[in-house]
C-alpha cells in the first residue's frame, strides 16, 4: 500500500510539473507563434488541463485494477 501511495505521489508530481511548464512555458510560446498554425488557440488554453486530466484517469483506471485483482 505504501508502494501504492508512493507511486500515486510522484504521478502528481510529474503532471504538476507538467502543468506548470506548459502554462509557463507553452501559453507565451504557443499561444502568439504557433496561432497562425492549424491548432487554435483554445487548444493551448486546455491542453495542461487535458494533460492533468488524461494522467488523473490513468491513476484512477491503476487504482480500479489493483483493487479488483486484490478482490480475486
Amino acid at each position: 500500500m505504501d508502494q501504492l501511495l508512493g507511486k500515486i505521489f510522484q504521478l502528481i508530481a510529474i503532471a504538476a510539473f507538467l502543468y506548470g511548464t506548459l502554462t509557463t512555458f507553452g501559453q507565451p510560446l504557443l499561444g502568439e507563434q504557433y496561432s497562425m498554425f492549424f491548432f487554435p488557440r483554445w487548444f493551448f488554453n486546455w491542453a495542461p488541463g487535458l494533460v492533468i486530466g488524461s494522467v488523473l484517469g490513468l491513476i484512477l483506471m491503476y487504482l480500479n485494477k489493483q483493487s479488483n485483482m486484490k478482490k480475486k
